[in-house]
């Protein structure tokens, strides 16, 4: 009789272990590879500087570490850099970096499943304004891919963020996943660039 007693507890433990060890509850069979996506909102609506982003930290690099213009072409603690609409890569015209960019074919990050190792673009000289004058523009340079990633039409104009997924090649030659939101603050004011993006994708 004791043994027709005991069966019901020991069925009842093996069940539990046999869930407790569930490897999907476990999270066993989740993708290795599987890379967090994060926002970030950058603040570059003035005409006279830039500002630069690291994919390694997450954050903006300050003025402090990276210099003007032409010093910033010299450091690799930057991956990416925004100047109103224009963006820069750390490749180029722009740095002595391995960076670049390309479009990629989807419009959700998960979208891009397989990262190329070639195609992108470095930048090149562009004429920047970095003063609201009609004399204002500057020979600088930008990424002419990433130059697609919004538009605008009208006065007062209305900004479009266009459905694009882009593949950034990193100062040191890594890659990031990039979809840019928006171009505008709360206030409706341009120059407020924020962006998801995963970090580092293989």
């Amino acid at each position: 009789m004791k043994k027709f007693r005991l069966l019901p507890a020991v069925m009842i433990l093996a069940a539990s272990l046999f869930i407790a060890c569930d490897p999907e509850e476990n999270g066993e069979n989740e993708d290795k590879n599987t890379v967090d996506t994060k926002s970030m909102t950058i603040d570059a609506s003035g005409f006279s500087d830039w500002k630069y982003f690291s994919f390694e930290t997450g954050k903006e690099v300050s003025a402090a570490d990276v210099g003007d213009y032409e010093s910033s072409k010299f450091k690799m603690n930057w991956d990416i850099a925004f100047h109103r609409g224009d963006i820069r890569t750390n490749s180029g015209a722009s740095g002595n970096g391995k960076g670049g960019a390309l479009k990629g074919n989807g419009a959700k990050l998960a979208d891009i499943i397989t990262i190329p190792t070639e195609g992108y673009a470095v930048d090149e000289e562009a004429e920047i304004m970095i003063e609201m004058s009609a004399d204002g523009y500057r020979t600088q340079s930008k990424n002419t891919v990433l130059a697609t990633w919004y538009s605008s039409e009208g006065m007062p104009p209305v900004y479009v963020v266009n459905d694009y997924v882009y593949v950034v090649k990193t100062a040191d030659g890594k890659y990031a996943k990039v979809k840019f939101t928006d171009y505008t603050d709360d206030a409706g004011a341009g120059g407020h660039i924020s962006f998801s993006y995963q970090y580092p994708v293989k």
